[in-house]
């Protein structure tokens, strides 16, 4: 397994593997759950009560570096509580079971990875709540579609951000983006 390394920046950390690109990192997202827990635990410890995460842009110039992504304290985060009601027509579609899912975003400009309401309401606020407190099948389903999604957008040769926010919907969603919407982290911002 891949180390993660952990520095400052800014009042935020940034997480990197020692030996991973970006590209292996979706791929073992998609593939590997033992990968996918490992990545879940460390978010899981990072000292924050909730946090946006955020990585670089990803493109077929980018995905051959150093996997990295930064989390910032998200303050008003943790004082949040779960509302699935803006995904109600998603959660409504779907066939009883599914752990997670994938759709389009009303813009129509990202993807949303959405884990979907299968134990207690609080643990689907923000994606720290999610980790500390989801049941770990739940937490790799949700690394394998964002792999999956990720593994699919590359394909399509387009350019993207991966990130959460939850400021504006006060339910976990990971957003595979063509640009970086609600990002803190200045210097991710860029192409």
């Amino acid at each position: 397994m891949a180390s993660i390394l952990t520095d400052t920046v800014g009042d935020g950390l940034r997480l990197r593997f020692s030996d991973l690109s970006c590209i292996e990192v979706a791929h073992r997202w998609a593939s590997d759950p033992e990968f996918s827990r490992t990545f879940s635990e460390a978010l899981a410890g990072i000292p924050f009560d909730a946090f946006f995460w955020e990585t670089p842009v990803w493109s077929a110039k980018t995905v051959g570096q150093p996997f990295e992504c930064v989390v910032t304290p998200a303050p008003a985060l943790a004082k949040r509580k779960a509302n699935p009601q803006s995904f109600a027509a998603q959660f409504d579609a779907i066939p009883p079971g599914t752990n997670v899912i994938v759709f389009e975003s009303l813009g129509r400009d990202a993807d949303l990875v959405v884990p979907c309401d299968i134990a207690e309401g609080a643990m689907y606020t923000h994606l720290a709540s999610f980790l500390r407190t989801a049941p770990m099948g739940q937490a790799t389903a949700l690394w394998h579609h964002i792999g999956e999604t990720v593994q699919g957008w590359l394909q399509c040769d387009r350019h993207f951000w991966l990130s959460t926010s939850g400021l504006g919907v006060s339910w976990l969603h990971v957003r595979i983006d063509q640009r970086p919407k609600y990002y803190t982290y200045e210097p991710y911002r860029q192409t």
